[in-house]
């Protein structure tokens, strides 16, 4: 059975002060990140670093951030090519604190 074309998909995280590895993109598929919402609900501020990982090297896009207690913030300001093999990763300086919302589309490299 053939990949469909695209695929819109929406990925959450409860994010934790451990780095972890959001998500990989799959062999065969390029993603596009759409949006990437990171919500403090917390009543104290929170920080977050964002990272993509592609070719075994981390390039940090947002290094602790600052977000206000019981708010958000847009972690991507426009949308993200993300390729095969490459990865998003991210951390915060409270578990329990921070959720994550990813907005995603897969397209076939076919």
């Amino acid at each position: 059975m053939a990949l469909p074309l695209n695929s819109f998909k929406t990925k959450a995280f409860e994010l934790t002060t451990q780095v972890q590895t959001l998500y990989t993109t799959p062999t065969g598929i390029t993603t596009i990140v759409l949006g990437a919402q990171a919500s403090n609900i917390s009543n104290a501020s929170r920080t977050i670093t964002f990272t993509l990982r592609k070719n075994n090297v981390d390039y940090v896009m947002l290094n602790a951030f600052v977000i206000a207690p019981n708010d958000a913030a847009e972690i991507t300001t426009g949308k993200l090519v993300v390729e095969e093999g490459s990865s998003l990763k991210a951390v915060v300086s409270a578990n329990s604190s921070v959720n994550l919302v990813l907005s995603i589309l897969e397209t076939s490299n076919e």
